[in-house]
């Protein structure tokens, strides 16, 4: 009678939803640039024009994977491709290493198949992944798409603080007049965590925002376009941040709303994270990283 009345009440428990049932499974979507270095690890076409890739990557508790991808141009006015685009599969095994960056170790997922690398990928936290370049760095996307993949189901409450890729004193003594970064975000986290209006009604954002500063590389303020939302540049003060390991940058504007914090992953790729730093969890067209614009002008 005692285990019938333990079965039923665990029953309601988990049906309350309070827990989350692991599976045995990781599901990991994005949507990527397709830059050279990328379509060579991936033995695509690289006289093709390719926009951009969309992954689908199944990570097994027995450490083998399958990864599906679809590719080829952007249909204008919607997250597809012109003619469907291509298709390609992977399968294969994957190890699970520590390696070193700056002064911490992140675990990293190195992807084989057919007895050659296929792609290595650095966990952030539970829910947010980068692909890795062959430097074995945080592969810098555009204005368009980012590098980092976002666990399909997210595990909830994940209270992971993530640390920089590289040694914070790398970011501190940036001395750069303006750096820019750009890309495209989902918008709903944003807009309900800065009860910011959706004008446009669309489900992500498109970013530019340019950090100023001094001759001795002290902050000097920001211009910040949230395009799809609002057309104008907003301006405000911006600092940097340490919290142990950790860079961050808070942009504080100069119109009434809270603060914007931004985790310094390495120079190249910076993420959105909430009030108690954790990055927010993308989605299979776009994660919240936004990366440093090549250029670093204001013309992207």
């Amino acid at each position: 009678m005692k285990t019938l009345v333990f079965f039923t009440a665990l029953i309601a428990y988990m049906l309350s939803g309070h827990t989350h049932l692991s599976s045995d499974t990781i599901t990991l979507v994005a949507s990527t640039p397709a830059d050279a270095e990328l379509r060579k690890m991936l033995a695509l076409d690289t006289v093709e024009h390719i926009d951009f890739i969309r992954w689908n990557i199944e990570l097994t508790s027995k450490n083998s994977f399958n990864i599906s991808l679809r590719y080829g141009v952007s249909q204008n006015g919607t997250p597809g491709f012109v003619g469907g685009g291509k298709t390609a599969t992977f399968t294969g095994t994957y190890s699970v290493v520590s390696q070193p960056f700056g002064r911490n170790s992140k675990t990293v997922y190195k992807l084989t198949g057919g007895g050659r690398p296929v792609v290595a990928l650095v966990k952030l936290n539970d829910n947010t992944f980068h692909i890795l370049d062959l430097s074995n760095s945080l592969m810098r996307g555009n204005a368009a798409w980012s590098y980092t993949l976002s666990r399909k189901d997210p595990v909830p409450n994940d209270d992971t603080k993530v640390s920089g890729l590289v040694d914070a004193a790398t970011i501190l003594d940036e001395k750069s007049p303006t750096v820019a970064y750009v890309g495209r975000t989902p918008s709903a986290a944003l807009q309900k965590d800065h009860s910011w209006p959706n004008v446009a009604n669309t489900p992500k954002f498109k970013w530019k925002i340019v950090l100023k500063r001094s001759p001795n590389g002290s902050p000097a303020g920001y211009t910040m376009r949230r395009v799809n939302d609002r057309g104008n540049d907003t301006k405000g003060k911006w600092e940097i941040i340490q919290r142990n390991d950790a860079v961050y940058y808070k942009l504080e504007p100069d119109e009434a709303t809270g603060p914007l914090m931004l985790l310094v992953a390495d120079k190249n790729v910076v993420y959105f994270v909430d009030d108690n730093q954790r990055i927010y969890v993308g989605n299979g067209d776009f994660s919240y990283a936004i990366n440093r614009s090549v250029t670093d002008s204001n013309k992207e």
